[in-house]
């Protein structure tokens, strides 16, 4: 799908995979992230694929969300995935119930 067809008026009645679709081929240009979800309401979810220090990250995104916003539809904006902790020191004596 070509992000050209995908518009504001259009964007909330596209199927999930269809705005899942428009996003990967932008942000695809970019080789950072890869999208989780494109919800309706303009709420992206990218998840990063490569390392990088938290400016460059923070550099990326915005471009990212720039692009998205005058390419595609305006109301989007991007979030990071979760990343889980996995510094041990401070995990140290504590235990996690399931």
């Amino acid at each position: 799908m070509d992000s050209a067809e995908v518009n504001s008026a259009t964007w909330p009645e596209f199927t999930d995979e269809a705005r899942m679709a428009a996003v990967r081929l932008r942000v695809g240009e970019y080789g950072y992230f890869e999208v989780v979800h494109a919800r309706a309401s303009g709420e992206t979810i990218l998840r990063i694929n490569k390392q990088m220090n938290a400016a460059q990250r923070g550099q990326e995104l915005r471009k990212v969300e720039r692009d998205l916003r005058m390419s595609i539809d305006p109301s989007i904006t991007i979030y990071l995935e979760p990343m889980l902790d996995k510094n041990r020191v401070r995990f140290r004596g504590v235990k996690i119930k399931e």
